[in-house]
């Protein structure tokens, strides 16, 4: 309730919405990125994250934080497997995890989520009987990889690698099946600056060879 999946699971359980196959991710990363819509995501009744993560998995434990006494935003399992939670950054200089009371536990603040987080939409995971998650919009996913790809230190080459791949495979889709929402996402976000938002967009888009007639975009 009021969170949304981000990162490669999202990527994963896009197809629907976009019509169409999409190809493996180059880098499955074993994590899931659960982004805070607003810090309304509350448990009803309230309830520790760590307790409804090990309902799934018993072996679920909290990642302490440098602070010992600020509640963790990073949850791991025996399997290594990650549930990271992720919410919007309040300042420009915001880095300290939010504390979400109602779970007792943290969201570490993350540039330009706001804008990927605007219009989630939802979807459905193919496990079971199926499960329903919001995503974001894949026009706006995409962009938010081309951006992303471009903020990797030298150690992320493996998922900026990722990152590229994705964006790629949705923009080739979405050229045909939804251009205009393509379109829209992309001048949305190349307005809201030049320097953290159009150029690094430029630059992925270039890398991947979409910067060139017939694919300018």
């Amino acid at each position: 309730d009021g969170a949304v999946l981000v990162g490669t699971a999202a990527y994963l359980v896009s197809e629907p919405l976009v019509g169409s196959r999409l190809p493996s991710p180059t880098l499955m990363t074993g994590d899931v990125d659960l982004a805070t819509a607003s810090l309304a995501l509350t448990a009803d009744p309230p309830e520790r994250l760590e307790a409804i993560l090990r309902r799934a998995d018993p072996s679920f434990e909290g990642i302490p934080q440098l602070d010992p006494k600020a509640p963790p935003s990073r949850f791991r399992n025996a399997g290594g497997y990650l549930v990271d939670l992720v919410t919007p950054t309040r300042t420009r200089d915001d880095a300290h995890p939010a504390h979400l009371a109602q779970l007792d536990a943290g969201a570490a603040p993350l540039q330009h989520l706001s804008w990927l987080l605007d219009g989630s939409v939802q979807t459905v995971a193919l496990w079971g009987a199926g499960v329903l998650v919001r995503v974001p919009q894949p026009a706006r996913f995409a962009v938010h990889k081309l951006i992303l790809a471009q903020r990797r230190g030298a150690a992320g080459q493996l998922k900026r690698a990722k990152d590229l791949a994705q964006a790629k495979a949705l923009i080739e889709v979405l050229r045909v099946q939804d251009r205009f929402a393509l379109e829209d996402a992309l001048e949305d976000a190349r307005a809201q600056g030049a320097k953290a938002w159009a150029e690094p967009i430029s630059r992925s888009l270039r890398e991947i060879g979409l910067r060139k007639p017939p694919f300018d975009l």
